[in-house]
């Protein structure tokens, strides 16, 4: 993951700073932050998928990942 997304996923889930809260940080709209949150995430769901293979998708479906 390339920077700002990779500083904005550690003040997220490692720093627990809010959307708010990281964009004041990095002179960002806190639209931009939850935009680039969701296309992470997203981005590491399918990583996850493609690396785990078939069953993994399966699994996922089942459990809202």
């Amino acid at each position: 993951m390339e920077q700002p997304d990779r500083e904005i996923f550690l003040r997220r889930y490692y720093r627990m700073e809010t959307s708010r809260e990281i964009g004041e940080a990095l002179g960002m709209n806190e639209h931009t932050v939850n935009v680039r949150l969701s296309r992470g995430r997203a981005k590491l769901r399918r990583e996850y998928l493609k690396q785990m293979g078939r069953g993994s998708r399966n699994y996922a479906k089942q459990h809202g990942i």
